[in-house]
């Protein structure tokens, strides 16, 4: 194919905001046509061009792979050529409605993916089996005794200390933590035990969003945060006068 064909393909990928870098270009003979073959990498998607000589001209026809989202895989069917040779402008109305409508979708929904990725498991990193769930969902609502509440403010202390200490966090999140602590603490007055927890384990979920922290940061404050609290899961109610 004419290198003034294949240059207007690649000013259409960088005028639909997309990096050439995304595909892998090929030049092929197929049976006896020249071809141009744009796969996005890592990816069943393409677009294929053919050329042949008419007696007015250079005659074009194209087939190309479709992105369709599909669990648990997405899904790439394949759409045949036309049954008539065209102009290049028909390629090129074509292959633009392929990139909106195919590549764009497909490259947002990986990039998306990528991020995910990059996030941690912060439910995984509270090692929270089915038991340990079963457990917070299993606890009664009755309201934390003045001893429980005691508890719940040291340990919570405690754990905003060991986190200045490791100083992992700026000031700005230093000072979002602390607010989020003094919630917890005043919260254990008011709250009944299994709304308070749920409640906490989504405050510290919450926090390292709004943070912004670092996968590593996140991890080591979601692990901390439920060793200060997870007795409330496996212990029996305190006691009057009884202080752990």
């Amino acid at each position: 194919m004419l290198r003034k064909h294949r240059n207007a393909l690649l000013e259409m990928i960088r005028a639909a905001n997309i990096s050439p870098k995304n595909f892998n270009p090929k030049e092929e003979i197929i049976g006896k046509y020249n071809a141009f073959r744009l796969q996005v990498r890592d990816s069943r998607l393409y677009f294929l061009v053919r050329e042949t000589m008419l007696s007015d001209g250079r005659g074009f026809d194209y087939k190309y792979s479709k992105y369709e989202r599909a669990h648990p895989k997405p899904e790439f069917p394949e759409v045949s050529y036309p049954s008539s040779w065209y102009g290049f402008e028909r390629v090129e109305q074509t292959f633009k409605q392929w990139l909106e409508t195919s590549v764009q979708k497909y490259l947002a929904d990986q990039a998306e993916e990528e991020e995910d990725q990059s996030l941690p498991d912060l439910w995984a990193e509270l090692d929270l089996s089915s038991d340990t769930i079963g457990d917070v969902q299993d606890l009664q609502n009755n309201h934390f005794s003045i001893e429980e509440q005691t508890r719940i403010a040291e340990m919570l202390r405690e754990f905003e200390n060991e986190i200045k200490r490791r100083d992992i966090l700026t000031t700005d999140q230093i000072k979002l933590l602390h607010e989020q602590v003094d919630y917890l603490i005043q919260s254990s007055a008011r709250l009944g035990r299994k709304d308070w927890l749920n409640g906490a384990i989504g405050a510290l979920l919450g926090y390292t969003l709004q943070a912004a922290l670092t996968t590593d940061t996140a991890t080591q404050i979601m692990r901390l945060g439920w060793e200060a609290i997870k007795w409330i899961a496996h212990n029996p109610p305190l006691l009057p006068g009884v202080v752990h």
